[in-house]
């Protein structure tokens, strides 16, 4: 549920992070569709805690987890944290 990092670069004092391309819609489009219930809030979470944690545990530290950094991969439905 983590792209895979292709490459990366700097360009003047920005970095540059190339992924593996994730097909299916974003997280926010979905709740721009239709709120989301309890259920689906519980859902979201238990999908995507384990991948926090297991990032977390490797001293990585995202920085920029928001609902259009988060992708439901078309192939499977699973949360992809981009």
């Amino acid at each position: 549920q983590i792209p895979r990092l292709l490459a990366y670069f700097e360009q003047g004092t920005s970095l540059y992070l190339v992924q593996e391309f994730i097909q299916g819609d974003t997280l926010l489009a979905e709740v721009q569709q239709q709120a989301f219930s309890e259920e689906q809030i519980r859902d979201v979470l238990a999908d995507l805690l384990p991948v926090l944690q297991f990032i977390h545990s490797r001293n990585v530290i995202h920085r920029d987890i928001k609902p259009e950094n988060i992708i439901r991969r078309q192939i499977d439905g699973k949360l992809v944290l981009i």
